[in-house]
């Protein structure tokens, strides 16, 4: 994965850290290059102003590049890290302050036969997961028997969501989720569009979760209008950054509507700032987060959220709590000034 790492030094001495990995080039309209030209484009417009002014910085980088908000996710992440060491407070009590429970972390069970998603499955409870995200959708009969499996497996306390990131049609959709008759587990985008996950909503009874068609506020205005989900997956690097996802988490709290809270494929820099905004929502609305950093080869910074049996913390440290590591990061590839 092509992730970015941004600083901004302030003329008072503090660093600010924000990270951008857009899961490859083939996920969204996002890609790793295009969050180093964006900055290349927003940074003259940017250099001198006060990076304490979140809005007015957000409002400055949309006259000067309208839509691109993967690209503004980055800038927007390192000013909210400077407004937190300024501060000297964490970036969850500036966000809606700490909620005193451990974030749940959820689980990733990728594509296999039912007998190895389930192994995968006992190897996350090992660690403490208790929700369990599996990855479906290569085909109808197989999903069903996978579905079938896991719904018999997870039991009690723990939670199972199906997640066909975009891959059934719409009659595959319906034949899957009308063919299984465990209510309690979850299914997440079945289908590419809003329209068509509305669709699938209004023929079938489970509980929904809407991913990557919810990319900006208007949609989850949208969707709650419709009667479309119960949750949703924000992840902070699709909607614009921690701004925007803060505008959108409270939509969400006032709506009734629950979510996971994350961000894709990043390192422990945006995984943090991640769980930052998930230890400041209610307990009752947040269902999980997941860390990326779990499954990477390269740990890029100290400190962070790290799992800790399958819940996690914001750090108690101003800002964001991570401290990149510069021999990891090597030399900067471009400098703005």
């Amino acid at each position: 994965m092509d992730s970015t790492i941004v600083a901004i030094d302030t003329d008072e001495g503090i660093r600010g850290w924000g990270e951008g990995c857009p899961w490859g080039s083939t996920y969204l309209p996002a890609f790793g290059r295009g969050i180093r030209a964006g900055i290349e484009e927003l940074a003259p417009q940017l250099i001198g102003l006060d990076p304490r002014r979140i809005d007015f910085i957000y409002r400055t980088m949309d006259t000067a590049l309208p839509g691109h908000p993967y690209i503004k996710s980055v800038l927007d992440m390192a000013c909210w890290d400077i407004l937190g060491k300024a501060t000297g407070l964490p970036l969850c009590e500036l966000l809606g302050g700490r909620i005193d429970e451990p974030v749940i972390i959820q689980n990733s069970v990728f594509t296999g036969t039912p007998e190895e998603m389930i192994e995968s499955i006992k190897d996350g409870q090992k660690k403490g997961y208790t929700v369990h995200t599996c990855k479906i959708g290569a085909d109808v009969a197989k999903d069903i028997e996978r579905i079938e499996a896991v719904s018999s497996f997870v039991t009690g306390n723990q939670s199972a969501t199906f997640d066909a990131n975009r891959s059934w049609l719409m009659d595959e959709a319906v034949r899957v989720m009308n063919s299984v008759t465990d209510k309690v587990c979850y299914f997440e985008q079945p289908c590419e569009t809003y329209q068509e996950c509305l669709q699938v909503r209004q023929l079938t009874s489970h509980s929904m979760i809407l991913d990557e068609c919810i990319q900006r506020y208007g949609d989850i205005v949208r969707a709650q209008a419709d009667n479309a989900c119960e949750v949703l997956v924000l992840k902070i690097g699709r909607v614009g950054g921690l701004t925007k996802a803060k505008r959108i988490r409270d939509f969400c709290v006032e709506s009734g509507i629950r979510m996971n809270i994350e961000d894709a494929g990043s390192s422990i820099i945006a995984d943090t700032a991640a769980v930052h905004l998930a230890q400041s929502t209610p307990r009752e609305f947040l269902r999980a987060t997941w860390l990326c950093n779990d499954i990477l080869t390269i740990d890029a910074a100290t400190g962070g959220s790290r799992n800790q049996g399958g819940k996690t913390f914001a750090p108690e440290t101003p800002g964001l709590g991570v401290e990149p590591k510069m021999d990891v990061l090597g030399e900067a590839i471009a400098v703005y000034e």
